[in-house]
């Protein structure tokens, strides 16, 4: 069985027109001006498919400065990514050969036993790991197609987490996007996304920069000896062989730990850098919070710096005059060990005159402290809506487990930073198109008093309006309104 990745179609791409196609890597990479970009459904698809293409354009197309990746949105060099897939076509073979494509044909010395290809699949059930809908069957496989291996071994390779795989060695670690708060601006044509994306380099670098199909083998014996090694450029890291596979059939395949991947002093190209106790860290996943209470992270504030390929993206839009808001899509996947938590996907935009602007910067990390002051602020008047429901006037009082279980089962938080998210957008785009940081913050103060009395009613309304509800009403009432008290000080902005 042969199946080449170059020829044969297996990437969701989306025309021009809106229409999907199934296409190759020579259609994507020779005429990304045809494709308004990748149309996989799959979060985890879509991000480590960009991260392929974008491994593959920096080796073909070689260093450049940020004015030579400018150039890229017009003038595509052609030539010089086909001779390079030329040059390595064997190595895009998914079956057979010395090199099958992210696999290592070396793990057949370590007499493994096969292992069904839903292994690869984080929304499939598979061993000890169950999902909700799915109920995959170890022992009875479905068939899978070529195109969908494809798709799962590049997604594996970019997203598994770490956990027990008892082959060669006992465990592996997560790979190189997993956990991450990735972030990507998309253009409107593959090619505008592959050069806002694709980092400049000097020579040095892209010699060393060496995607999982160039670099040399480790040896069996070595992985059993938990090798690692530090990522020397994206290129490497979007491609990190985290686990050697080796696809046998429709069915199966044999599967072990690969490389480990070496702390860096430079995070993944794809995620913002924010401060924690210990320095600066990559910015995780964090389950209920979306992207936008991490916005002063991507515009780097507060001490933290955005990704690198925003900043990138962002300096090649404003050099070219072009202020209008950059597509972006973020997400990833967020594990717990071996257990998956959740996979998320957003599109927003963003105004590249916002990035490392310090202006804009005070006023969002404004935005987002006077949220959480006043989240902080009605988790505290809630709790005594709750507190006072429960209690019924008893000396003893009401029990602190049971009035933290009322009041999440109130929904209180989700209700408020869902209500939010919108309008912090909205904020967001008003900013970029040169609206006053003053009014914008007074406007924010509006939004939040309206969010705070949706929110406190609701909570009243589920706790009911017989004598028992009015009395916690009323009893809770005086924290109640030191919350909407704060949001009526101007000071409360600044502070």
């Amino acid at each position: 069985m042969t199946f080449s990745l170059l020829t044969q179609p297996w990437l969701p791409l989306l025309t021009t027109e809106d229409r999907p196609h199934q296409g190759s890597l020579h259609e994507a990479l020779l005429e990304p001006g045809r494709w308004a970009g990748l149309d996989a459904v799959h979060p985890l698809q879509c991000l480590a498919l960009y991260r392929l293409l974008l491994a593959i354009c920096h080796r073909a197309i070689g260093p450049g400065t940020t004015d030579d990746r400018a150039e890229l949105i017009d003038t595509w060099p052609v030539e010089r990514i086909e001779a390079y897939l030329t040059k390595w076509a064997d190595r895009f073979e998914l079956f057979g050969g010395d090199r099958p494509f992210m696999q290592h044909p070396g793990i057949t010395e370590a007499a493994l036993s096969p292992r069904p290809l839903t292994v690869l699949a984080p929304d499939r059930s598979s061993g000890n790991t169950r999902t909700l809908w799915d109920r995959s069957l170890d022992d009875s496989p479905v068939p899978m197609a070529p195109a969908d291996q494809a798709l799962l071994l590049v997604v594996h390779q970019q997203f598994t987490p770490g956990g027990l795989v008892r082959a060669i060695r006992t465990s592996a670690t997560r790979a190189a996007a997993n956990g991450l708060e990735v972030v990507m601006p998309v253009g409107a044509s593959l090619q505008q996304t592959m050069a806002l994306n694709l980092l400049p380099q000097t020579a040095a670098e892209h010699q060393l920069d060496l995607p999982c199909w160039e670099r040399p083998l480790v040896g069996v014996k070595e992985l059993g000896g938990k090798p690692e090694r530090v990522p020397a450029g994206p290129a490497d890291r979007y491609t990190f062989p985290v686990r050697a596979v080796l696809l046998q059939s429709t069915t199966q395949m044999l599967y072990a730990p690969g490389e480990i991947i070496g702390a860096s002093p430079v995070v993944d190209p794809m995620s913002a850098v924010v401060q924690a106790k210990t320095g600066p860290i990559p910015l995780f996943l964090r389950e209920g919070r979306a992207l936008w209470r991490d916005a002063a992270a991507l515009l780097g504030g507060a001490g933290s710096a955005p990704p690198a390929v925003l900043q990138h993206a962002a300096e090649i839009q404003m050099a070219a005059g072009d202020y209008e808001p950059v597509e972006l899509l973020a997400g990833g996947l967020l594990t717990d060990q071996a257990r998956m938590i959740l996979w998320r996907l957003e599109q927003r935009h963003l105004a590249p005159a916002l990035v490392g602007n310090a202006e804009a910067q005070a006023v969002v990390e404004a935005l987002l402290e006077q949220a959480k002051t006043t989240s902080k602020a009605l988790f505290g008047a809630t709790s005594s809506l709750c507190r006072h429901w429960l209690d019924q006037g008893s000396e003893a009082g009401a029990d602190p487990q049971a009035v933290s279980g009322l009041r999440d089962s109130l929904q209180a938080d989700a209700l408020f930073w869902g209500a939010l998210e919108t309008e912090f957008w909205g904020v967001m785009h008003a900013l970029g198109g040169g609206a006053d940081g003053a009014a914008v913050l007074e406007a924010w103060r509006s939004t939040l008093r309206l969010t705070v009395r949706t929110v406190w009613d609701h909570c009243c309304r589920q706790i009911g309006d017989d004598g028992r509800g009015l009395r916690a009403r009323g009893l809770a009432g005086f924290a109640f309104g030191k919350v909407m008290a704060g949001l009526a000080d101007p000071e409360l902005a600044l502070a």
